[in-house]
């Protein structure tokens, strides 16, 4: 009976270990700074990478400050304002732009990589309110002349640049189908009958007419002339197909942050994370020997899931919960493996009295193990704690970076708790039953 539980844990053991070999070989190779040409040598065609914070490539952080009158929900106009705002900075769903609401009525906007500055703040700050008007020109004041009608942005399913008959630039207009296209159906047959014209507006500016309907438009289809350019007409279609703001919005801090700059802290900050972490494995294999190798590599398993998780956050399936790493991120992560050695070096005291005490190596495992992790948990608990408030009270006041280093920091103690518990207790397990055991 009792030879039969030791070869069904040994069993478990081995199956414990291969599972880890597969994990570690997957997070490895997705970890791996070229990882791309890994999953192209393997047939999948993807790439993955960290996405880095304006501190460490450089961009444009803006602060906008959103007028919302008392008679609208405060969350509700905020949410729109921040959908609409990502539609204009992000047309495409590829950039690395980051757009969140902030306390008091604001909306934090963060642009890697720009070119133009000038050029996104009045595009992000464009109300983009489309206007049809019906111009009658027997009336006598231009007030009567000029009739409201029904239709909006709101009923433009797409908008599209391009260029008509005189190679002039244009955007091309598809109203959405049903109701909207009935609108437009009936609004040029009334202009049609009466022979008035059709005036369309963008921010109280003319983007048609005013000119004459030739025939009524059924099919929902229109055309925005007066451009002075092809990078013109993007730029209206990418406001019209981003919507229009709810709320008026006004630019209340704006700072630009220069690539040199972030090239040179991500190179510091990697510098000095390498020495950190060569000390620390010197460290480990220098005090604990057998064991501080086990440690340090549960720490490379750790440090590799770490950055996968980080990687994965990027993908549309987690919704656009990107992890996204900046400077103050960087130094979260370094203080998360610092818990993570931490609460290897505490299994390792724990394995080393239990040695010490006379007991042999597979129960001395498990004993340090159990006794060494319920301060591990609590400990972890507590930072977990901490990340979570500082996390939201740096979201609720803007600061993004303190935002960033909660952020990594929580991810990183959550992963290690995992970590400690199957990477290190599993190697440990193993080494204790090997040659090697005698040694921990």
């Amino acid at each position: 009976m009792f030879g039969s539980q030791i070869e069904l844990r040994k069993k478990r053991l081995r199956w414990q270990l291969l599972a880890l070999a597969v994990f570690t070989l997957v997070v490895g190779v997705l970890a791996y700074p070229r990882e791309g040409q890994l999953l192209q040598f393997l047939g999948i065609d993807s790439q993955l990478s960290v996405q880095r914070g304006l501190d460490l490539q450089g961009g444009v952080y803006l602060v906008y400050q959103a007028q919302i009158p008392e008679e609208k929900d405060p969350q509700k106009a905020l949410k729109q304002v921040t959908t609409v705002i990502e539609k204009r900075v992000n047309p495409g769903g590829a950039s690395e732009a980051i757009v969140q609401t902030a306390d008091n009525n604001r909306v934090v906007v963060q642009l890697p990589d720009v070119d133009d500055p000038q050029a996104a703040i009045e595009r992000i700050g464009r109300t983009a309110q489309l206007e049809f008007l019906e111009v009658d020109r027997s009336a006598e004041s231009r007030q009567q002349q000029l009739k409201r009608t029904s239709l909006s942005g709101e009923d433009v399913a797409e908008a599209n640049p391009g260029f008509n008959r005189n190679n002039q630039p244009v955007v091309n207009l598809q109203l959405d189908s049903g109701e909207s296209t009935e609108k437009f159906a009936q609004m040029t047959r009334r202009i049609f009958n009466n022979g008035n014209q059709l005036l369309i507006l963008l921010d109280q500016q003319p983007v048609f007419g005013p000119g004459r309907v030739s025939q009524p438009i059924l099919t929902g289809r229109s055309t925005l002339t007066g451009m002075q350019s092809i990078q013109e007409a993007e730029e209206v279609a990418t406001l019209l197909n981003a919507g229009a703001l709810p709320v008026p919005i006004e630019l209340a801090a704006q700072q630009t942050i220069g690539p040199t700059l972030g090239a040179e802290a991500t190179t510091a900050s990697v510098i000095a994370g390498i020495i950190g972490l060569l000390s620390l494995v010197i460290f480990m294999l220098v005090v604990y020997r057998v064991g501080g190798a086990v440690a340090v590599a549960a720490m490379g398993v750790y440090t590799a899931t770490t950055v996968t998780v980080f990687k994965l956050s990027a993908l549309p399936l987690f919704g656009g919960y990107t992890i996204v790493l900046t400077l103050a991120g960087i130094a979260g992560f370094i203080m998360s493996v610092a818990v993570a050695s931490d609460a290897n070096i505490l299994v390792m005291e724990r394995l080393r009295e239990e040695r010490q005490a006379g007991m042999k190596p597979i129960k001395a495992v498990e004993s340090g193990f159990d006794h060494a992790w319920n301060s591990i948990r609590d400990a972890s608990v507590a930072t977990l704690i901490i990340s979570i408030i500082l996390y939201y009270l740096a979201a609720r006041f803007g600061e993004t970076s303190i935002q960033g280093f909660a952020l990594v920091l929580g991810v990183g103690v959550a992963i290690n708790l995992a970590s400690v518990s199957m990477v290190t207790r599993t190697l440990l397990r193993a080494v204790a039953r090997s040659r090697k055991g005698d040694k921990i």
